[in-house]
């Protein structure tokens, strides 16, 4: 795993949007960036919900 995957799936889990985004633009190009950038946008997504289910 390169520093640019690393450093874009810690900007996905922070602003999910761009990870989103992040995923369809490198979705063809690498692939397993694509994949970083979707997982951390949808764990984020995900804790937030739970937090907000919970507090």
């Amino acid at each position: 795993m390169s520093t640019k995957t690393i450093v874009l799936a810690i900007l996905s889990f922070f602003i999910p949007i761009v990870g989103i985004i992040l995923y369809f633009v490198y979705k063809g190009k690498e692939a397993e960036t694509a994949q970083y950038c979707l997982y951390a946008a949808l764990g984020s997504i995900a804790l937030g919900l739970i937090a907000g289910l919970l507090f």
